[in-house]
C-alpha cells in the first residue's frame, strides 16, 4: 500500500506537524519541496524540517516563517506535491500520493492571552455591584470547566470563575481596595480541544475604579 499522511497537527502558530502511516526512507527522501502549506490562502515558506519516528511511522515537522496560525488551525491548509512521486517514499520505494491530505488540520495550539496596543497582557480588574470583577482575554474560546481553585488572588477570596467564549470572568468576595490586585494561577485552562495555558508568574493588574476607604471620603 502507498503510504498516507494519518494526521496534521498545528503545534504552535509557526508549526505544524505531519504523521504518515508508515516509516517513510529518510534523508534527501523527506523534502520541503512536497509539503505545500497555506495560511489564510497565501503559500507559506517552511524554514525547516525535522524528522522524527514515533511508533514506527515517520513524523515531519514543518517550522513556518512569517506566518501566524490562528489560535484554533482554522486559516491553515496542506496538500502534498509528489508529482511524479519524487519524495516521501516508504521503505519499499512507493511514494506518498500527490494531493493527499484533505483532512481537518487539529488544533493543538494552546491558547494565550491576547496582548493589548500597549504590549501588555490583556487582563482588566474593576469594581462592579460590590465585589471585585477581574476579567482575562484569551486569542479563542476557553472551555467553560474553569473552577474557583484555578486562581487565586492576594488578599480577597475568588468566589466565582466563568469562561463565556474568550474571557474569563474572576469573581471577588469583596471590592477591591488600592489600585493594583495580584493574580495567580494555580491550574490550566483549556481551549475547546483542551490545549492547556497557565500563567507562569504572578500578575499585577491596575484597578479601573479602587475604593478608598469610607475615612478619606
Amino acid at each position: 500500500d502507498a503510504p498516507e499522511v494519518e494526521k496534521v497537527e498545528a503545534t504552535a502558530k509557526d508549526k505544524l506537524v505531519v504523521t504518515f502511516t508508515q516509516r517513510l526512507l529518510e534523508g534527501n527522501n523527506i523534502n520541503k519541496e512536497a509539503f505545500d502549506v497555506k495560511v489564510d490562502g497565501k503559500s507559506a515558506t517552511i524554514g525547516s524540517i525535522s524528522v522524527s519516528r514515533v511508533d514506527g511511522k515517520t513524523v515531519v515537522t514543518l517550522n513556518l516563517k512569517d506566518v501566524e496560525i490562528n489560535a484554533n488551525a482554522d486559516n491553515v491548509k496542506l496538500t502534498i506535491v509528489n508529482d511524479g512521486g519524487e519524495y516521501l517514499k516508504n521503505l519499499f520505494g512507493v511514494p506518498v500520493a500527490d494531493d493527499d491530505f484533505g483532512g481537518t488540520i487539529k488544533d493543538k495550539i494552546a491558547p494565550s492571552i491576547v496582548v493589548n496596543k500597549d504590549k501588555k497582557l490583556d487582563i482588566t480588574a474593576k469594581n462592579e455591584d460590590g465585589k471585585g470583577v477581574i476579567q482575562i482575554t484569551f486569542d479563542e474560546n476557553i472551555k467553560n470547566s474553569t473552577t474557583v481553585r484555578d486562581f487565586e488572588v492576594s488578599g480577597y477570596t475568588v468566589e466565582n470563575v466563568t469562561a463565556n467564549g474568550k474571557v474569563v470572568t474572576i469573581t471577588l468576595d469583596k471590592e477591591i481596595k488600592g489600585s493594583s490586585v495580584k493574580l495567580t494561577q494555580k491550574f490550566p485552562v483549556k481551549d475547546i480541544p483542551g490545549n492547556e495555558f497557565k500563567l507562569d508568574k504572578t500578575e499585577t493588574i491596575t484597578v479601573t475604579n479602587p475604593v478608598t476607604d469610607p475615612g478619606e471620603d
